[in-house]
């Protein structure tokens, strides 16, 4: 494994443990405007890869890139939103 890839499991082990942590904590705004971000981010990451279909050969880019948008970002948001749901009772901040 490169340290490249050391570094993206690294950061989404963090990026998945904030949304477990916010959601156990269920801290419901700041998890919101997490849950919020990930989903901007996700969808700008989509139109970009939208830009990058008309690229010759670059379909297994594509398909990674939307492998990795899914991993890095939607699975913390779900992570967090699970883990929300299953704690206790909602506090402000």
């Amino acid at each position: 494994m490169t340290w490249q890839a050391t570094l993206l499991l690294v950061f989404w082990a963090s990026w998945a443990g904030l949304h477990a942590s916010l959601g156990k904590k269920r801290l419901l705004r700041t998890l919101a405007c997490l849950l919020a971000l990930d989903i901007l981010v996700f969808a700008a990451f989509m139109v970009w890869l939208q830009g990058q279909t008309g690229q010759p050969s670059s379909g297994a880019a594509v398909a990674l890139g939307l492998f990795l948008g899914v991993a890095i970002l939607l699975v913390p948001a779900a992570v967090g939103a699970f883990s929300f749901w299953k704690h206790g009772t909602t506090r402000a901040l």
